[in-house]
């Protein structure tokens, strides 16, 4: 009998097309899904390219519509933790870590054009939020915390929760946090030590 082959098909990728103002996908360094949050009906992206911050929208099977530049030059040392409704009202908010000093930050979004949609110019800065940038963690460095991850609400609070992978040990704990604080792990999910994985998510 002939062994299956499993391996996966590079012919099988399928090209993705971007607006003409997007950056170059050789520097991007990080991208995350976060649904629809523009209420267009399609599913977007929020990525940093350098020390710029952006949102593509609009996710057609093939294409993104637009590229949005959220901003050009203050993130090269700041993650993209989350983009989701951390305070309840229904529309989406930034998460995000400063990885240099460790402080962890929510700006709240204002509602957008659709319900449950944000207006993406409430998340660029600080400034256009709600309040501004809140404070939500502390020792959130990378060096203490190599990889932070935002994930959909597991624990049934309705709160978005976080992965986490810790220098110390390298195991990968869950956070499941507050409405204004991330709080401390609440749970070791995976005990080996993740310290020489490259990625995960």
């Amino acid at each position: 009998m002939r062994r299956q082959d499993r391996s996966f098909h590079v012919g099988e990728r399928i090209p993705i097309r971007l607006p003409l103002n997007a950056p170059a996908p050789s520097t991007w360094t990080q991208i995350k899904a976060v649904g629809d949050i523009t209420g267009d009906g399609h599913p977007d992206l929020v990525l940093r390219a350098g020390a710029e911050f952006w949102t593509l929208s609009g996710y057609t099977g093939g294409t993104f519509r637009e590229a949005t530049l959220m901003n050009s030059d203050a993130w090269a040392r700041r993650e993209i933790v989350n983009v989701a409704d951390i305070n309840g009202d229904k529309t989406p908010d930034l998460l995000w870590r400063n990885l240099d000093n460790g402080n962890m930050y929510v700006r709240h979004g204002r509602p957008g054009p659709t319900s449950g949609s944000v207006d993406l110019d409430s998340l660029k800065l600080a400034a256009n939020a709600l309040n501004g940038d809140v404070a939500y963690g502390t020792s959130w460095t990378d060096t203490n915390v190599p990889t932070a991850l935002g994930i959909p609400d597991v624990s049934g609070d309705g709160i978005p929760d976080i992965w986490a992978r810790l220098r110390t040990d390298g195991a990968t704990r869950i956070y499941n946090p507050s409405r204004t604080n991330t709080g401390s792990p609440v749970k070791v999910v995976l005990s080996v030590d993740w310290n020489q994985v490259k990625a995960f998510g």
